[in-house]
C-alpha cells in the first residue's frame, strides 16, 4: 500500500509538472486545496483528488468506513448498456453483503447534492445493480474534499469521507 509520503512524492514530481501554468501575477503555488484559482486549475485539482482517492481505496475502505475486519474488493465501474451512460469512481464490494458505490468530488466548500445530481446517483445505483446482478445492498458513499452540505437530497448518501478523514486514517 502506498504511504502518504509516496503520494507527496508523486504529487510533487508528476502532478505539478503537468499542471496548467499559474495565472500571471499569482504566486505560482500548486496546492490542490488553495482557496482561489481559475476553473482550469480547479478541474486539474479534481483530477488529482480523484487519483489520490483511488490510490488510497484500501485505506479508505478499511479505516474511514470502520470495516477493518471485513474483506473487500475495490474497483471502478462503467456501464456497458445504460442510457444515459453511468460510471462509478470507486466500488467497494464487501464480504458483509454491502457494496459502497463511491462518488468522488472535489470542491472548496461542502459539496451540495441538487435534484439533477440526486437523479444521476439514483440512475448509477440502478444501472450498477441491474448490470452486475450483484445481490449486495448498495450504499452510496460520497468522498468529498470538504464534506457534504446537508440539504433536501443529501440523504441519498449513506456516508461521506472528507480529506481530513483520509489524513487522520493513516
Amino acid at each position: 500500500m502506498p504511504s502518504f509520503s509516496s503520494y507527496s512524492t508523486f504529487s510533487t514530481r508528476v502532478c505539478t509538472s503537468h499542471a496548467p501554468p499559474p495565472k500571471q501575477g499569482s504566486s505560482g503555488r500548486r496546492d490542490s486545496f488553495a482557496s482561489s484559482r481559475p476553473a482550469s486549475r480547479t478541474s486539474f485539482s479534481n483530477q488529482r483528488y480523484r487519483h489520490f482517492q483511488k490510490l488510497w481505496s484500501v485505506s479508505i475502505s478499511k479505516n474511514t468506513l470502520r470495516i477493518d475486519g471485513i474483506s473487500t474488493i475495490s474497483y471502478d465501474w462503467r456501464s456497458k448498456t445504460s442510457t444515459p451512460g453511468a460510471q462509478l469512481d470507486l466500488v467497494i464490494e464487501r464480504d458483509d453483503k454491502i457494496v459502497n458505490l463511491c462518488e468522488i468530488k472535489y470542491s472548496q466548500t461542502p459539496y451540495s447534492i441538487d435534484k439533477d445530481e440526486y437523479q444521476k446517483l439514483l440512475n448509477r445505483r440502478e444501472a450498477f445493480s441491474k448490470e452486475t446482478g450483484l445481490r449486495h445492498t448498495p450504499w452510496i458513499t460520497l468522498i468529498a474534499s470538504e464534506g457534504l452540505a446537508q440539504g433536501m437530497y443529501s440523504d441519498i448518501a449513506q456516508g461521506c469521507i472528507t480529506k481530513d478523514d483520509l489524513i487522520d486514517s493513516n
